[in-house]
């Protein structure tokens, strides 16, 4: 069997979808699949760049290369889409109908309603319904649906839908030995205390609080560092306000290397992740693929009440657990984690645990391997 791969960016790209996409594809392979990905160019850690009409013409254009790119690939017997560039679904949708193949589409981020809950468009604005409108139309054409959780279900209103499959990104598989044991990229000396955001720093996440919960922490003279370690839109502006706080233990760090980045998550004393409340089921934060599996308290700041939140509750149940703008609640909880130490990084690198991750994506790749065999094999009117 055949399978076309489409999304904005493709391995080697460290986008996290297109590691995802890579590694669904390597496994695909491994169970018999012939898998040919398409991608529109460009690079992830580049970022955006300007928004407005520039940013429309980019994403036109991506659409454009893809559109083309699937039309000409080798004649799969199914596509397999994800979201980016926004609304990728539809141009989707067209190939599958051209093509008469069937359609797979794993949601990573709800579009257009991410946008309007960033206030990047308005939900009466015309880019806004053309967008809504396509998605809506590529979602009809697709016979298998993936999401991340039951929150994005919801918000597409698939929770009783029989095309839907939930499924969460899984861990990367370039964690290994290997990359626990390599020089940390985060310098922690004894004496301090160190709270650790990994990864792009978007729009979708919470910085405020975590500067302004650090502006307590150092105005109590405790020796706690914010470390950012990534880069992202939202880089530029926290450099400014922690400026204006008058910050003076908060660092910030380039990504670190795919080998290196499980040791520096390990040297911080807790792993930090956002989301603001008004995203809620839009997205999920990628880096919590790896925070949920290593032996570090998770800091989360976003919905209470989600999907997030109650699997860390069950899977984490020292995990703190706030809502954006509760800046004493998360001081109080840090120096709690000040005063109780943490725990070693020797636990985490047992060969069970390496057993587990690799476990999590097999079992991963074995559930849209037979639903897309399922999907492939089904009887259907062609149209």
């Amino acid at each position: 069997m055949r399978i076309l791969l489409l999304n904005k960016f493709t391995s080697p790209d460290p986008a996290p979808t297109a590691r995802l996409l890579a590694e669904l594809g390597t496994g695909l392979q491994a169970r018999g699949w012939e898998v040919f990905s398409r991608s529109a160019g460009g690079s992830y850690r580049q970022g955006t760049g300007s928004g407005g009409f520039k940013r429309w013409m980019r994403e036109g254009w991506a659409h454009g290369r893809l559109f083309v790119a699937g039309c000409l690939a080798p004649r799969p017997d199914v596509i397999f889409c994800l979201s980016d560039p926004p609304g990728l679904v539809f141009t989707a949708s067209l190939i599958s109908r051209i093509r008469r193949i069937p359609l797979a589409h794993w949601v990573m981020d709800v579009y257009p309603q991410i946008a309007a809950a960033l206030g990047e468009v308005s939900p009466k604005s015309p880019p806004y319904r053309w967008l809504d409108k396509a998605v809506q139309l590529g979602l009809r054409r697709c016979e298998l649906i993936g999401c991340l959780d039951e929150d994005m279900a919801d918000a597409l209103q698939l929770k009783t839908d029989p095309r839907l499959h939930l499924c969460p990104p899984w861990p990367p598989s370039t964690i290994t030995a290997a990359s626990i044991v390599s020089q940390p990229i985060v310098s922690q000396s004894p004496s301090s205390f160190t709270w650790l955001y990994s990864g792009n720093l978007g729009r979708a996440h919470d910085v405020e609080t975590l500067l302004q919960t650090q502006h307590q922490l150092e105005a109590a003279g405790l020796e706690a560092d914010l470390v950012f370690q990534g880069r992202g839109p939202q880089i530029p502006w926290a450099k400014h306000r922690a400026a204006e706080l008058g910050l003076r233990r908060c660092r910030w760090l380039d990504y670190a290397p795919d080998e290196q980045l499980v040791s520096s998550l390990l040297r911080a004393d807790v792993l930090v992740a956002t989301q603001k409340v008004e995203t809620q089921g839009l997205l999920w934060p990628s880096k919590l693929a790896v925070l949920k599996h290593l032996n570090r308290p998770i800091l989360w700041i976003g919905p209470t009440e989600g999907g997030i939140a109650r699997m860390l509750q069950k899977n984490h149940p020292g995990a703190g657990l706030f809502a954006p703008g509760d800046c004493q609640g998360v001081t109080d909880w840090l120096r709690n984690q000040m005063s109780g130490g943490s725990v070693p990084a020797a636990v985490v690198s047992c060969p069970e645990w390496h057993g587990k991750l690799a476990s999590i994506q097999t079992l991963a790749v074995d559930d849209w391997h037979q639903r897309l065999v399922q999907l492939v094999r089904s009887p259907r009117i062609i149209s």
